[in-house]
């Protein structure tokens, strides 16, 4: 049976390679949303979801494996962004940035930290700017119609208490919770990191992260809106757009902070001075301190060893497994 299957597979897969149309039936996807953070009564908290059959995530993976290893063997993607590259992870890109930020604290500098959310980013990527984009990053000929197939004509629905509502198509915009939506985002925004006239972008999919080391807080602040309006003028150019009220900064230094700061703008909107904020799932605060982190911990795990204290009562084999 499980040969058959693979057997079948195989046939439809060489089939849409060969024709360089992506089957319209793994193009159907399932729409779930996923919260991110904030209010869970506000509807932009919530990140949308396209769940699709196995079958189109087993071709997405051998799609994703050939652009995986010409990004690499061309050396075409920006170093500066880690989502989705062999041997890297969420931890490298956290590692590099708080020993980054530790070593120029030690030595007496202030760091600026920008913490950049976009409105909607998967959801906004432009077919017509993305199909250049794959054609300059050498993705182009029958792969590129290809991808370009992937993309257009997708269909997705929403299912509540077995209730399916209508097809609705997708004109723009890249699937979440696919293998290639992200990948193709990082190519969309491949060029961002390079806009920096000062200070560093770092990007994880569309965890976006700059920062700026300047010798004063007063200094850190001017050099943050200087980096502020180059991310700006290129979100403007692959029309993206920041989430002002979701963007945040973050003062760092080495001696006592006294008086106030002044305000770093995003697309003419005065954004939020935090002393904390989660990046990929991580507290950082404004010392590196990690207690905020630690204590995250501490209460998660504290909730899951009371839940298993309150099914004691299961087989030890099973509580083992649980554990």
């Amino acid at each position: 049976m499980a040969g058959s299957f693979c057997f079948g597979l195989q046939e439809v897969i060489n089939k849409a390679i060969a024709d360089r149309r992506y089957p319209t039936r793994w193009k159907i996807a399932i729409l779930k949303s996923s919260h991110k953070k904030g209010g869970k009564k506000i509807t932009e908290n919530y990140r949308p979801l396209s769940m699709l059959s196995v079958p189109s995530k087993i071709f997405e993976s051998i799609i994703g494996k050939r652009m995986d290893g010409h990004l690499k063997n061309s050396n075409l993607a920006t170093k500066n962004q880690w989502g989705y590259k062999e041997g890297l992870s969420t931890e490298s890109i956290l590692i590099y940035l708080t020993e980054t930020w530790k070593k120029c604290l030690g030595e007496g500098f202030t760091i600026g930290v920008l913490f950049i959310d976009f409105r909607k980013a998967f959801d906004t990527v432009n077919y017509n700017m993305l199909e250049k984009k794959l054609q300059a990053g050498g993705f182009y000929g029958d792969f590129n119609q290809l991808l370009m197939s992937y993309l257009t004509d997708r269909t997705q629905y929403v299912e509540i208490n077995g209730e399916k509502s209508s097809l609705r198509s997708m004109k723009i915009g890249v699937p979440q919770g696919s293998l290639l939506g992200p990948r193709l985002f990082a190519l969309y925004v491949n060029d961002l990191p390079s806009t920096a006239s000062i200070g560093q972008i770092h990007m994880y999919a569309d965890d976006t992260t700059a920062f700026v080391v300047s010798k004063s807080v007063h200094e850190a602040t001017n050099c943050l809106n200087i980096l502020a309006s180059d991310i700006q003028r290129c979100c403007k150019a692959n029309k993206l757009t920041i989430h002002s009220e979701k963007t945040e900064f973050l003062i760092m230094t080495p001696r006592p902070l006294h008086g106030p700061i002044n305000g770093v703008s995003v697309i003419g909107v005065y954004i939020r001075s935090v002393t904390e904020s989660k990046s990929l799932g991580i507290t950082i605060d404004n010392h590196l301190s990690w207690t905020k982190q630690i204590k995250s911990v501490q209460k998660s795990f504290c909730s899951k060893l009371s839940l298993i204290q309150r099914i004691s009562f299961l087989p030890a084999d099973v509580l083992e497994e649980i554990y």
